[in-house]
């Protein structure tokens, strides 16, 4: 069985060249995209995936907010938060939070 997973991300060229890579594992199923924070939350209540991938900055609702909701209402999901920013402060907080990982858009 696949590995479900949501990604989001406000920008459309991150979210499309992210879903591009994992589409290309097959046992990986993108199963969601959100622009917003609050689009993010409704959509991991409803589809229950197995991961978030998560923008810290986004419209709406920060991924820092989403990521401390989402805790709650859907316990089961990993959220892994891919953010530009490399401040220790956002990294502590994130892990603090709930998340399972940090990852740098800049990254190889």
């Amino acid at each position: 069985m696949a590995t479900s997973i949501i990604l989001a991300d406000d920008h459309p060229v991150v979210r499309r060249g992210m879903q591009a890579l994992l589409e290309r594992e097959r046992d990986l199923s993108i199963v969601g995209v959100a622009a917003d924070g609050l689009e993010t939350i409704r959509l991991v209540e409803q589809l229950k995936p197995d991961v978030l991938v998560l923008d810290l900055m986004m419209p709406g609702l920060s991924g820092l907010e989403a990521l401390r909701i989402l805790r709650e209402s859907s316990p089961r999901t990993r959220i892994v938060i891919l953010s530009m920013h490399s401040s220790s402060a956002f990294i502590a907080q994130a892990l603090r939070n709930g998340s399972i990982g940090y990852v740098l858009k800049n990254s190889t």
